[in-house]
């Protein structure tokens, strides 16, 4: 060991070199693994997850799924069904802004609540810590998660405590562990829905969860389904534009909600060519130290070493420099965690990931090795001539050898930096194309269903100079996706000035008026495109012949990762029971005063209320989280790879200038000026690079055509972004390159002649 760390801190220049390398590759490795952990485990927790699916409706245009359930509907499916062994309706109240803990500590807090029925926890694999399934038969009953009761109870059991929710007072009755970050079914509050539109079938707010008894073909679920369900039933409820059917468990994130698991095999490439990097460049300056060790090696050897100690000597040597970088890696980790860039991976616990640290320090281990042998077998061969002359430095083999370590480390830059670019620009393009409505200067708030003083509130905002307008609706508009779902066409209720406000064109026909909210169904208008699929949608979807009153430009309601919906805005009647949950306020200005007076104004109106404030802008930039994060993580990782990279051409060019400084030397004194020079090294590292961009090329073009594929309004793969992504990895090596260059040439030629 005396001898290894001798040996390490004699070369201090390629020790460092070599720790950065490894630390910043072992860091990303563990950081992306976690995140490849997270998606290929997502919904895996349940025992029974290759048996649990989703009851959905099923477009047969596009076959993208839809739409909500009624409960009658689920029964039918339920009762008629034979291969359905458990189903349970399941309904998500989101952010119940009156629930308050009862007792001598009352307090009020912000939650939400899964209704649902009692065979829930038949279904999905709850396990419970105190109490136990049969807590659900009671809708008095509230279940909780770990995380709730240590949040709110502390160390106290909250097991008999009571909750009192919109004017109900619920009992905990059970308490169960916390599912993972990585799940369908998140919430920390469940209890029974009860009796809840158990005959109404005009309320398709429900979803539904089915365990299958057995294995079954997609084809055997939907036509078994829609016969239990009814074919006649279903088709006058749902319409003849989907089919019932189930999606499976593990593939509701990708179908229902538009992940992109392309992006888990991306990661995995990232993984893999970052460490491949770092490896190579381990090898590269082990292989480029060779001549400077031989001697000392032959030395070794002339004071009785034997060739297997020599090489065992240099692999434990290799290997403790992966060890050293392993624990600079750990820390590198930690300072990711307490970053603000953490939140790019959804779950950085180390409970959860204890094996990848034990998988990072296996290839850490296996890198030292590997690294450390081809070095070794090969310095612990040469002939004494060979070792004297030191003529490995400057044979072809070991040229071609660096050539293509660095031109791999060319290759994966070059990819990896075009491919980021490509990114960058089609999230860019979703966030500024244009949706038909305006979008700067509005706030939105998200108050909740429970909020009812919208006319008060309107008033108080309106008292402000810099508001100039204020609006409403039940969904987030452009940021949902769906509204009301009815046989393919998206409802959004709104208030009678929204279109105004967000500067909707009315086609044809009239716009809402105050008055249409006192109507008994309400009014609507039909985008142009919905008008010439469906003709009058109020007759087709609600079976009211005086609804529609209007026809407005076609505009995207939800965000651009889906095609232009089938849509109607809907001014709700007396018929109509949803309150709005958000409210968008259309201001001058950009200031920190206007969103305290909004939040004044809501306190004004209501004291309990609680609410969230953003900018419009800012909350359809969020609505493309997954595209930013692939963006950001390829931003990072470019950075990193970029980095390791030019490391090792540090390293290529440090080694060729020192090994040719009697070549550099004699063509000094023959008259080269330093810019010969410059030029001579230069145009070999240029080479590389040129062949590593042709063959990088086709693989990017590839690669982002196929993840474009998923996006209905993309980009064109503009060819300047190659030339971009060479043009910035020509300027560092080159700048790289010349340092080193410039440096060796200055020397005087003399001294480099004698000292060779």
């Amino acid at each position: 060991m005396t001898q290894i760390l001798k040996s390490l801190l004699r070369y201090k220049s390629s020790t460092i070199l070599n720790i950065v390398g490894l630390s910043c590759a072992f860091a990303t490795f563990i950081i992306i693994s976690m995140q490849i952990r997270y998606d290929m485990t997502y919904d895996t927790h349940h025992k029974n997850h290759d048996s649990i699916y989703e009851l959905a409706l099923i477009s047969k245009e596009n076959g993208e799924p839809y739409g909500s359930i009624n409960r009658p509907t689920i029964a039918k499916t339920k009762d008629n069904m034979p291969e359905v062994e458990y189903i349970s309706a399941m309904s998500k109240i989101y952010n119940i802004d009156k629930m308050t803990i009862l007792g001598d500590d009352e307090r009020n807090i912000v939650e939400s609540v899964i209704t649902c029925e009692k065979d829930i926890a038949k279904i999905f694999t709850f396990e419970f810590i105190e109490g136990d399934e049969s807590a659900l038969n009671d809708p008095s009953n509230f279940i909780v998660s770990d995380e709730f009761a240590k949040k709110w109870y502390g160390s106290q059991s909250p097991i008999g405590k009571s909750i009192k929710c919109d004017s109900v007072v619920y009992n905990i009755a059970a308490v169960y562990k916390a599912f993972p970050k990585n799940e369908t079914l998140q919430g920390n509050i469940f209890c029974n829905m009860g009796d809840e539109g158990i005959n109404d079938y005009g309320d398709n707010s429900f979803s539904a969860f089915i365990k299958f008894n057995g294995e079954y073909s997609k084809e055997h679920i939907e036509k078994n389904i829609l016969t239990a369900i009814g074919k006649e039933y279903y088709e006058k409820k749902y319409g003849t534009k989907s089919i019932p059917s189930a999606i499976k468990l593990t593939d509701i994130r990708t179908i229902i909600y538009g992940y992109d698991n392309n992006i888990i095999y991306l990661m995995i490439l990232i993984a893999i060519a970052i460490i491949s990097l770092a490896s190579i460049n381990f090898i590269n300056f082990a292989t480029s130290m060779v001549p400077l060790k031989i001697k000392g090696i032959n030395l070794r050897k002339v004071v009785g070493a034997t060739q297997n100690e020599l090489r065992v000597s240099m692999i434990w040597e290799s290997i403790t420099i992966s060890i050293i970088s392993f624990i600079f890696a750990l820390i590198i980790v930690e300072l990711f965690k307490d970053s603000s860039f953490s939140y790019i991976i959804y779950d950085l616990s180390w409970e959860a990931n204890k094996l990848i640290y034990l998988i990072t320090f296996g290839i850490a281990l296996l890198t030292g090795t590997i690294s450390g042998l081809y070095p070794a077998l090969y310095s612990t061969s040469f002939q004494p001539a060979l070792v004297l002359k030191s003529s490995y430095a400057l044979s072809a083999s070991g040229r071609v050898f660096r050539t293509a370590l660095i031109g791999f480390q060319f290759f994966v830059s070059l990819t990896f930096i075009a491919a980021t670019i490509f990114m960058q620009l089609q999230y860019n393009h979703l966030v500024n194309i244009d949706g038909g409505y305006i979008k700067e200067g509005i706030i939105q708030v998200n108050h909740g269903r429970d909020y009812d003083k919208h006319d008060i509130l309107k008033e108080e905002l309106l008292k402000n100079h810099q508001i100039k307008d204020v609006a409403f609706s039940f969904y987030e508009f452009g940021v949902d996706e769906y509204g009301y779902n009815i046989d393919g066409v998206s409802v959004v209720p709104v208030s009678h000035n929204f279109l105004d406000f967000f500067e909707i064109k009315i086609d044809s026909g009239r716009n809402f008026i105050q008055n249409d909210a006192l109507t008994t169904s309400g009014r609507l208008i039909t985008g142009k495109t919905t008008r010439k699929e469906y003709g009058l949608v109020g007759e087709t979807l609600f079976g009211e012949t005086d609804m529609d009153i209007g026809i407005c430009e076609d505009i995207h309601v939800s965000y651009m990762k889906t095609r232009l919906n089938s849509f109607v805005f809907w001014v709700q009647g007396e018929k109509g029971n949803d309150g709005f949950q958000n409210s968008y306020i259309k201001v001058s200005g950009n200031s920190k005063e206007i969103i305290d007076y909004i939040k004044e104004s809501y306190k004004k109106t209501d004291p309990d209320v609680i609410i969230s404030v953003d900018y419009l802008t800012t909350k359809l930039e969020n609505a493309y989280s997954d595209e930013n994060t692939h963006k950001q993580i390829m931003q990072a990782f470019s950075l990193i790879a970029i980095i390791i990279a030019l490391v090792g051409v540090f390293g290529l060019v440090s080694f060729d200038t020192k090994y040719r400084r009697k070549e550099i030397g004699l063509r000094r004194i023959n008259g080269a000026t330093i810019t010969n020079i410059l030029s001579m090294f230069s145009t070999s590292y240029v080479k590389i690079m040129l062949i590593s961009f042709v063959l990088s090329v086709p693989l990017v073009y590839y690669c982002i055509s196929q993840w474009l594929e998923d996006f209905p309004y993309r980009i064109e793969i503009y060819w300047w972004v190659f030339a971009l992504a060479l043009g910035l990895v020509f300027i560092l090596t080159i700048l790289i390159s010349a340092t080193q260059t410039i440096s060796a040439a200055k020397k005087n030629p003399i001294e480099s002649l004698k000292n060779e």
